[in-house]
């Protein structure tokens, strides 16, 4: 079907989360049945419902299980899918060139569970972690039993507690991220701002300078860390 799409355009309508590759989530529209307008077709949004968006979330499940390679240099582990959706979507906004391979974790331990499968892989991954009570626990444990370096361990964001999420300034995270739809999942509210990126309907000249920093700099270690 890619090949035929290349000189003709392709639209096809389908249950299964192995048709939908989550890495050109930005094509992928849903199909909902509206009382008043009948059969509607939209972009992804949070407020779909269950049904509708399991094969998307499915497909996500499916791309995380073969998410890591072992011919990938530059491996950063991160907490889970929002966080690697936010960090792609700033490697694009950022114009970051470098080979960085995000590979992200489901929360909880797993960081460290994945971390031992690369190891095992000859690979030297970095970890890139909520600088909360969790993360400060992960990164005792990466310590303790991977004796990885502190500074193979990146807390975000470093000076206060909180999450990825922490590193948009306030003005932008109510303009980007948490609108109406903030009761719906962090996975589906980054979702959407990639597929915004990846559409180009938000650019690095929207952002505050606040936001635009706080991600250079996050990115700027992971270079330094990555030499």
């Amino acid at each position: 079907m890619e090949e035929c799409a290349i000189k003709s355009k392709l639209v096809y309508s389908t249950h299964s989360p192995y048709l939908i590759q989550t890495n050109k989530l930005a094509r992928v529209r849903l199909i909902t049945k509206n009382e008043k307008k009948g059969t509607v077709i939209e972009k992804i949004t949070a407020k779909a419902d269950k049904e509708t968006l399991t094969p998307i979330l499915t497909a996500i499940g499916e791309d995380l299980s073969i998410g890591i390679k072992t011919d990938k240099k530059n491996s950063i582990i991160v907490e889970g899918y929002s966080d690697y959706l936010y960090l792609l979507a700033f490697k694009k906004l950022l114009n970051i060139k470098n080979e960085l391979n995000f590979v992200p974790a489901t929360g909880g331990d797993t960081p460290i569970y994945v971390g031992s499968i690369l190891f095992g892989w000859g690979l030297d991954p970095v970890f890139v972690l909520d600088n909360d009570r969790q993360g400060k626990n992960v990164r005792k444990k990466l310590q303790e039993r991977l004796a990885i370096e502190d500074k193979k361990i990146i807390l975000i964001p470093d000076e206060k507690e909180g999450s990825i999420e922490n590193l948009f300034s306030e003005e932008d995270f109510k303009k980007y991220i948490n609108d109406k739809n903030s009761n719906y999942g962090k996975v589906l509210l980054a979702l959407q701002f990639f597929q915004r990126v990846e559409n180009e309907e938000i650019k690095s000249s929207g952002l505050s300078e606040e936001t635009y920093k706080n991600f250079q700099n996050l990115f700027k270690k992971l270079n330094e860390v990555m030499e």
